[in-house]
C-alpha cells in the first residue's frame, strides 16, 4: 500500500466513526443533570403576628401563614443546616416583614408582592444558601 492509501483509509475511518456514540453515557449524563437541577421543598415553620393598626378606623387584625421554599435538591441539606442554626434571625425577620404587611398586599388575590417580598428577606437570611421560590401551605388573614 501506498501512501495515498493509507490516507484515503484513515479519511473514510474518520467519517464512518464521525457520528458515534456512547448512549449510555448520554443518558447518565442527562440523568445526572435531571437529579443535580431538581427541585424540593424545604420546610420554613410556621409564623404568627398580629398586624399594626395603621389608623384610627382600622381593625386589628392577625395573619398566620406556613411557608416553604424550593431548593436545588443536592443544596437542601445545606438549607436546613442554615436554617436549623439561624432559626432565630430568620423567625425575627419573616415576623417584622408580616407585620409590614400593607393592605394592598393582601387584596391580591395571588399574593405576588407578598410573596416576592417574604422571598427577599427569606434569601437574605439565608446568605449564601438561597431558596428558589416561596410558597404558602397556609395564608390566613383573621380579623379580631
Amino acid at each position: 500500500m501506498n501512501c495515498k492509501h493509507l490516507v484515503l483509509l484513515s479519511v473514510i475511518g474518520c467519517l464512518a466513526t464521525a457520528g458515534c456514540y456512547d448512549g449510555k453515557r448520554l443518558v447518565e449524563a442527562a440523568r445526572n443533570q435531571a437529579i443535580r437541577t431538581r427541585l424540593d421543598e424545604v420546610d420554613l415553620g410556621e409564623y404568627r403576628t398580629t398586624l399594626p393598626r395603621y389608623d384610627a378606623d382600622s381593625s386589628a387584625m392577625e395573619i398566620v401563614v406556613e411557608l416553604y421554599g424550593t431548593a436545588i435538591r443536592y443544596k437542601i441539606p445545606d438549607v436546613e443546616k442554615t436554617i436549623e442554626q439561624d432559626d432565630y434571625r430568620l423567625r425575627q425577620a419573616v415576623i417584622i416583614a408580616l407585620r409590614r404587611t400593607t393592605a394592598a398586599e393582601i387584596a391580591d388575590p395571588h399574593l405576588t408582592t407578598f410573596r416576592e417580598r417574604l422571598l427577599t428577606v427569606v434569601n437574605a437570611e439565608l446568605g449564601e444558601t438561597p431558596i428558589e421560590s416561596l410558597g404558602f401551605r397556609t395564608v390566613r388573614f383573621i380579623p379580631l
